[in-house]
């Protein structure tokens, strides 16, 4: 029979609980009160608040004065933000548990989209290498790359959904504009981003990534664009809604629904392009995509029916 402890911690490997509630029930269990959550609202709500206001202060200021800074200047500026958003998330205190955790989170994806900003100010205007004079196709992806690898820094730093969000999403930017800068086809570039995404479900699926869900969840949405983008790529519409049926079935096995939602958006997009492609008649393809749904429909409501009647 499992333990409370290892049903905790494979609560908080697979994503269905955070550590901090993890500690809680731990608390719970052993007689202990738990901590009122009120403060880590107050104090996540204020730091919203708070940089939403710096962030308007700093674009007045910019107004003003960013054209006579020069490109050093500014350079220094936008670092400086990185800098500082990081600096805030890291002295965030772990006492405030999810709260604390959330604003650390979107602190430092800010960092991480300044730091990105600050890049392409150093190689485009400090540098110059988007000049004339320059070959700029490998700045692009060296950009994302550098970026993802700072955003993969403070994943393995803090482990937090978001961090690995922006940290996934960036290597689906990093292969897709390393394929470009390659002169490879556009529908090539769509593969590399599609590609991705199974990579990243892959590394959920098997542990290496942890909170599994999450992984799976963001390789989805990854797979979900790469399949849109092939389509769009010159590729027929069916492999955007087999990449489509292929998330709706790893949502039926996996039975979560927030990746069948993924996938039947992804339905929702390429099959009607799939209709218009295939078949001559709308007429045709409206009553056999009506015929197609109502059976769906049938097989669901048996198979709860079913459920429910063993239960």
């Amino acid at each position: 029979m499992a333990t409370l402890e290892s049903i905790l911690a494979r609560g908080v490997a697979e994503g269905i609980i955070t550590s901090q509630q993890a500690d809680a029930l731990r608390a719970l269990t052993a007689g202990e009160k738990r901590p009122a959550e009120q403060p880590s609202l107050v104090v996540e709500a204020l730091g919203y608040l708070g940089g939403i206001i710096v962030l308007v202060g700093a674009t007045l200021v910019g107004s003003q004065f960013w054209p006579g800074l020069g490109d050093g200047g500014q350079l220094a500026i936008v670092l400086g933000a990185a800098l500082g958003l990081l600096v805030a998330g890291a002295l965030v205190p772990s006492r405030l548990g999810a709260a604390g955790g959330r604003l650390r989170s979107v602190l430092w994806a800010l960092s991480v989209v300044a730091f990105t900003g600050a890049l392409g100010k150093l190689f485009y205007d400090v540098l110059d290498l988007g000049g004339p004079e320059a070959d700029a196709t490998a700045v692009p992806p060296l950009m994302a790359a550098l970026a993802t690898g700072y955003a993969l820094v403070l994943w393995f730093w803090r482990p937090s959904v978001l961090q690995l969000a922006v940290a996934a999403a960036g290597t689906a930017f990093t292969a897709g504009l390393t394929a470009g800068a390659l002169d490879l086809r556009f529908d090539a570039v769509a593969a590399a981003v599609l590609a991705l995404g199974v990579i990243w479900i892959g590394l959920g699926w098997i542990g290496v990534v942890r909170p599994t869900r999450a992984t799976i969840v963001i390789g989805s949405l990854i797979v979900l664009v790469g399949g849109q983008l092939v389509a769009i790529g010159g590729y027929s519409p069916i492999w955007g809604l087999l990449a489509a049926a292929a998330l709706v079935g790893l949502a039926l096995y996996r039975r979560d629904l927030l990746i069948l939602g993924i996938g039947s958006v992804g339905v929702l997009i390429s099959l009607p392009m799939v209709v218009y492609d295939w078949f001559p008649s709308v007429a045709a393809a409206a009553v056999s995509l009506i015929i197609v749904g109502a059976l769906l429909v049938v097989v669901a409501l048996y198979t709860a029916r079913r459920t429910a009647a063993r239960t």
